[in-house]
């Protein structure tokens, strides 16, 4: 791809925080999910809150 356009030289480069919104939306949607499997495994599944603790680290 080019830099810059050959017609008009307008630069094409993105600004700073472009990725910033996707990032966001990308958590907001994740941490629900797997909070909510956490959640599920520790009721359904029998998962020790401790052993889960012991896991994570």
């Amino acid at each position: 791809m080019n830099t810059a356009c050959l017609v008009c030289g307008l630069v094409f480069e993105r600004e700073s925080g472009y990725f910033a919104g996707a990032m966001v939306v990308s958590y907001a949607i994740a941490v629900p999910i797997l909070a909510a499997m956490v959640i599920a495994l520790i009721l359904i599944g029998g998962l020790d809150a401790v052993v889960a603790l012991i896991i994570g680290n």
